[in-house]
């Protein structure tokens, strides 16, 4: 959340140093909509459910949905953001397969965590390993190599935490990516069956 809280901050900052209105972009408008329809939904959640201090406690660490708006701000201001994202998602990737192994070769008898819920760290490396080839066709040789490395352990890290979500959202995460390519026409039906 510290880092949520710094971006918000620094693209609150910028936003009001060069007086944008930060729903002016339909791409941030949009964030704006999904961010706050979650913390809606979570604020929603909580009332309803015997409201408790815990159930506010995590309510407050989702405080930063708020802010969606200017950290887009300062995303759209950031020169090459997207190539950062993606070296990012790659570096995660590769992380995560690093801590599963690690975590598998210290404590053979239990799944692989990443220190978090096993069902969200294998999750999120799952998401993490497919969202490192959406631009693999348009990638260098050498970033073709730093790709499947992050897929491959990001794949090794869903499979070390064992969670069962893995087995139904990687082949979901595969036609979601081969629709992806195919949309660039990277990939065609003929292609793949020959």
């Amino acid at each position: 959340e510290v880092s949520f809280g710094i971006l918000a901050l620094l693209g609150l900052a910028k936003t009001l140093k060069e007086r944008r209105n930060p729903l002016a972009e339909p791409g941030n408008r949009f964030l704006a909509v999904i961010c706050w329809t979650f913390l809606l939904v979570a604020i929603l959640t909580v009332v309803a459910n015997d409201p408790s201090q815990e159930g506010f406690q995590r309510l407050g660490t989702n405080i930063h949905f708020l802010f969606a708006p200017f950290i887009g701000i300062l995303f759209l201001s950031t020169p090459d953001i997207f190539t950062r994202l993606v070296q990012g998602v790659k570096a995660g990737a590769i992380l995560a397969g690093i801590v599963a192994i690690a975590q598998i070769l210290v404590r053979p008898d239990a799944p692989a965590n990443g220190v978090v819920n096993e069902i969200i760290f294998g999750d999120l490396a799952l998401l993490l390993g497919f969202l490192a080839m959406v631009r693999f066709f348009k990638e260098t040789p050498k970033e073709k190599i730093i790709s499947a490395l992050s897929l491959t352990l990001a794949l090794t890290a869903a499979l070390l935490s064992e969670t069962r979500n893995t087995w139904g959202a990687a082949p979901i995460l595969t036609l979601i990516l081969l629709f992806i390519w195919w949309r660039g026409g990277f990939v065609s039906p003929r292609r793949l069956t020959a």
